[in-house]
């Protein structure tokens, strides 16, 4: 997984959230999938950056 995956999971995520919100979830089930997709995210901030830029 690449910096260029994460906009695929930040499209993702208001999608989610609507459809769970128009099959009648419940609050609890919406905030849970909003930390779920919300990780992968997270986890590419962590990433090393360019060698190149370093040197």
């Amino acid at each position: 997984m690449t910096i260029r995956h994460a906009p695929l999971f930040v499209v993702a995520l208001p999608f989610a959230v609507v459809g769970l919100e128009l099959s009648g979830a419940s609050p609890l089930a919406m905030l849970s999938a909003l930390f779920i997709l919300a990780i992968p995210i997270l986890l590419l901030l962590l990433l090393p950056g360019s060698k190149r830029e370093l040197e």
